[in-house]
């Protein structure tokens, strides 16, 4: 394989998008980042840009590299083809489930906040606190 090369090119298409996506959001993050830093604030606006660009330049190569490397490649490949097997509930059926997580969510909040109030007050009691 060459240095530039793409591995299963027809494959896991969408997932290495986001994934490589996402680590060059990274990457620029930790790029503007580094132009902030004190040691590099000697330098011109020029060399900051200059080194900045030659780190995002390694770092977007060594992400292709890592997208294009055989065994992450065959994981994300794997990934994508299990995703499309996954059932997607309807809408309507997602916003009821999500009702039903919210009621129950706020029942325990509420069951949890009785116990510990129920605790501070045995607490008090025993005069412990």
């Amino acid at each position: 394989m060459s240095l530039f090369s793409v591995y299963k090119p027809a494959q896991g298409k969408i997932v290495r998008l986001i994934t490589g996506s996402s680590l060059a959001v990274v990457a620029i993050l930790i790029g503007f980042w580094l132009i902030e830093q004190p040691g590099i604030s000697g330098l011109s606006p020029l060399a900051k840009l200059a080194a900045v660009a030659v780190l995002l330049g390694a770092v977007g190569y060594g992400i292709f590299r890592l997208m294009n490397w055989v065994r992450f490649a065959d994981f994300m490949i794997m990934t994508e083809s299990e995703m499309r097997k996954v059932y997607w509930p309807p809408r309507p059926t997602v916003i009821a489930w999500t009702k039903v997580v919210i009621a129950l969510t706020l029942i325990m909040a509420l069951m949890l906040t009785a116990v510990d109030y129920g605790f501070i007050q045995i607490a008090k009691w025993l005069q412990l606190i």
